[in-house]
């Protein structure tokens, strides 16, 4: 698997839009699977919006292939334990169902 410094909270929240395209919050930066910076785009924005996921890897150059999925669906696991466990914590209970959510879609 490709792997690449990955940003790991790589969402719109994060993100710069202007002239020109940033993005901050690096806290959590690691080297990685490449595709793991998908992995919250996935499980949080494109399920509502898939012309999204669509327009973004068109940007990309390619759609991801069939080991990528495999591996992006493996961490909507993580993206599904964080939010559920981020989600009591805080006691957001919008996050909390964004974890079940994940949950059932995964099984």
């Amino acid at each position: 698997m490709d792997s690449a410094i990955c940003h790991l909270d790589y969402q719109p929240r994060n993100w710069l839009l202007g002239d020109t395209f940033g993005v901050y919050d690096f806290e959590h930066m690691r080297r990685d699977a490449r595709v793991r910076d998908f992995a919250r785009l996935e499980f949080r924005r494109w399920q509502a919006a898939p012309h999204l996921r669509t327009a973004f890897f068109d940007g990309y150059g390619r759609p991801p292939n069939d080991t990528e999925r495999r591996l992006l669906e493996s961490f909507g696991a993580i993206e599904a334990a964080t939010a559920l466990v981020k989600g009591h914590q805080e006691n957001d209970a919008a996050l909390s169902a964004h974890g079940r959510t994940v949950l059932s879609r995964l099984t």
